[in-house]
């Protein structure tokens, strides 16, 4: 019985953490969604005063008709995306108000992972260590029923007379030995079990630690593109305005520096993403007290 509570608990634990990671992981989706969207937001800030400044010069003839309709494409591309972000957000948050008792309005930002280190048994381990101990309170429970055990007995209505009886509670017989042998390996079996699932465990985590590692590696070096394509694109606006550039290249230019920083964005949180994978796998989502 004992064992059976263990393996319940378990189980509520992991569905448990494995329901807040599903909740979490759609507040991220609509908080990366809304984080790229302001991105082009902020962005067709500057293209929309640079289309106002083309339009002014195609009526004053210095520029062609052409390169004022590179520039309204482009705003119009950064417009799409924005809806397209903005849509992806609503859906997400919307999905996961389906999830949640209280309502989500207002709510926004990034917290820190503190536990991210802890040194916890991942929730498969333990999992696989009650089922091991429920299959082996079985199995010795199975084993006893084979072994031989004395019982005494009188008999008070006649003689008086006392005697000893040899026997099993499964019986005894030429299949008793193969028995006990099939249960001693299903004790074995159990117990590997718990091997295997603590290798898969540990592989999965390293994985992820990884991808961690790299996730974080690759927003540093975002960043830094990212600034260095909003430092070219001033330099690019300059030299045109100067008749040193072409509209076109301008353009390209600043398409180049709405993307790096949408990227830059959309890492953080896939860091995020990956940390509450690490901390769903280590069952250190949800306090166990507290379910």
């Amino acid at each position: 019985a004992a064992a059976d509570v263990e393996v319940a608990a378990v189980n509520l634990a992991q569905d448990t953490n494995d329901r807040v990671l599903a909740g979490l992981e759609l507040y991220l989706s609509a908080q990366a969604a809304t984080a790229k969207a302001n991105v082009n937001m902020a962005a067709l800030e500057k293209m929309e005063r640079y289309e106002y400044v083309m339009s002014e010069r195609v009526k004053g003839g210095v520029s062609s008709r052409v390169d004022m309709l590179v520039v309204q494409q482009k705003v119009n591309q950064m417009r799409s995306d924005m809806a397209s972000d903005q849509e992806k957000a609503t859906a997400a948050m919307s999905e996961l108000g389906a999830m949640t008792a209280a309502p989500l309005t207002g709510v926004t930002g990034l917290s820190t992972l503190n536990d991210g280190n802890v040194d916890s048994t991942p929730l498969t381990v333990l999992k696989a260590r009650a089922e091991s101990s429920r299959a082996i309170a079985e199995a010795t429970a199975a084993r006893a029923g084979f072994l031989p055990s004395l019982t005494a007995g009188g008999d008070v209505s006649g003689g008086g007379g006392l005697g000893l009886a040899l026997g099993a509670a499964n019986g005894l017989g030429f299949g008793t030995g193969a028995s006990l042998k099939a249960v001693d390996a299903q004790k074995a079996a159990a117990a590997a079990r718990v091997g295997q699932v603590q290798e898969d465990a540990n592989r999965s985590l390293r994985a992820l630690e990884g991808e961690l590692a790299s996730l974080q590696r690759k927003a540093a070096q975002s960043q830094t593109l990212a600034d260095q394509a909003a430092a070219n694109y001033d330099i690019y606006a300059e030299q045109q305005r100067a008749g040193q550039r072409a509209v076109p290249d301008v353009v390209g230019i600043f398409e180049t520096k709405v993307r790096t920083e949408r990227e830059a964005v959309s890492l953080k949180y896939e860091i995020a993403r990956v940390m509450l994978k690490i901390a769903a796998l280590k069952g250190t989502l949800v306090n166990g007290e507290q379910i």
